[in-house]
């Protein structure tokens, strides 16, 4: 794909800005569900829903849109995950019911999916391979983690001053506004200059067994790195909060503010990441990504160390390098998948990366909160273990316990992801 310069800074502009309303999506309707529970019913398998709706829709979402891409190009499925992300939106804004809120949210993953599939796909057809690339991908990477970073303080004060139907009008105005904004971007071209779409002769019919995206070793170990922070990071953002309150009495002011030392390096991370590789001599995507999975091993093997009797300053290097580990390779990974694919499957390659990476994340959300619900019944009798895994103080030690366990099998599956990258980038030698 060819651009100017110019057009081609609009299109990353919109691209980005429009990646920017998925996690924001994703943390404000976290926000929203007390006001949601207050106002629709406080259902849990209905509550529970309006997020697990939107997680599984975009899991499935991203591969279908990437699937698409390939085939139409990505501006015409970027517009349309922007026009489902709007309809879905407005409906979720005006649900009268949870029933009708979880359908709405089952829609907004689709659209999700297909923003984040197709903007990945034009951000790697707008730059040609390398340092350029990177740095467009870690603008990406730095956008994602500002949304799930920043997006409940954004979405907090969207609630306080508009209430829960807000953020849902606020992304449904905001995607409108991109999409007025979509004809700037670039046509998709294909090798050989013809138009995508315009001949079905333009896809070839039986690429090889070396250009299928299962068929290719970098791009499966590519595959491979997202299961690590889904599993050492996203159980932490969701699960930590839980644990501090449980064993130092924390209330959520004081939570926000302490987990500032993981939730930076997610925004600084990308940029950082580009930087090393693009200036420092021997830094290579690879030894990034390893380093990256060190840096999430050490800092979940640091929070063995959680107990009353130790103080929580200890803990903040720990919560940095997860931060670290989470940061460094955002962005960075889904560049090399792109760079790794065939050009013609490059939707495909980051619709499974970005499904991965999402339902590898709900995936282990779930898991570590059933091995919580599970360990703590063990351990308490009735109600008692619901309200030691809801945080209730009183259950300090039955909490560590069970806390130390889960974070055992978490650094176990870590430590398992990083020996299989390190196979299967070796055996690609």
């Amino acid at each position: 794909m060819s651009a100017d310069p110019h057009r081609r800074r609009i299109a990353v502009a919109i691209v980005v800005a429009a990646v920017f309303l998925v996690p924001l999506g994703v943390t404000g309707t976290a926000v929203a569900l007390p006001g949601i529970a207050a106002e629709l019913g406080s259902d849990a398998a209905g509550l529970q829903w309006v997020v697990n709706t939107f997680n599984v829709s975009f899991a499935v979402g991203t591969v279908v849109a990437g699937m698409l891409t390939d085939r139409g190009g990505p501006r015409s499925v970027f517009a349309i995950g922007l026009g489902i992300l709007i309809a879905a939106s407005l409906a979720s804004a005006l649900a009268p019911s949870l029933l009708l809120l979880d359908g709405a949210r089952l829609l907004a993953g689709f659209g999700g999916g297909a923003i984040i599939a197709s903007g990945s796909a034009f951000l790697g057809r707008l730059h040609p391979p390398g340092a350029q690339r990177r740095r467009a991908f870690a603008l990406f990477g730095s956008t994602v983690g500002f949304g799930l970073a920043l997006g409940p303080t954004i979405c907090g004060g969207i609630v306080a001053v508009w209430g829960w139907r807000g953020v849902y009008a606020a992304v449904a105005a905001l995607a409108a506004v991109l999409l007025a904004a979509c004809p700037p971007l670039p046509a998709e071209r294909r090798a050989g200059g013809t138009d995508a779409g315009a001949s079905a002769a333009a896809v070839p019919a039986a690429p090889s067994k070396d250009a299928h995206v299962g068929a290719n070793r970098r791009l499966v170990a590519l595959m491979v790195v997202p299961l690590a922070p889904a599993v050492g990071f996203v159980t932490m953002v969701s699960y930590l909060p839980t644990a501090l309150a449980a064993v130092y009495g924390m209330h959520a002011v004081q939570v926000g503010l302490f987990l500032l030392p993981m939730t930076v390096p997610v925004l600084l991370g990308p940029m950082l990441a580009a930087r090393a590789i693009a200036r420092m001599r021997g830094v290579t995507p690879a030894r990034l990504i390893l380093a990256s999975l060190g840096a999430l091993l050490a800092g979940d093997l640091g929070l063995l160390g959680l107990s009353p009797a130790v103080s929580p300053a200890w803990f903040l290097l720990p919560l940095f390098l997860i931060g670290l580990g989470y940061g460094l390779p955002l962005g960075l990974i889904d560049a090399e998948a792109v760079e790794a694919a065939p050009e013609h499957r490059t939707g495909t390659a980051s619709g499974v990366l970005n499904s991965v990476r999402t339902g590898g994340a709900a995936l282990a959300v779930a898991l570590y909160g059933y091995g919580m619900i599970v360990l703590l019944g063990a351990r308490l009798p009735g109600t008692s273990a619901a309200r030691a895994a809801a945080g209730e103080s009183g259950y300090a030690d039955e909490y560590i316990d069970a806390f130390r366990i889960l974070i055992v099998a978490m650094v176990i599956v870590v430590a398992a992801v990083a020996v299989v990258f390190c196979w299967l980038v070796r055996r690609r030698h």
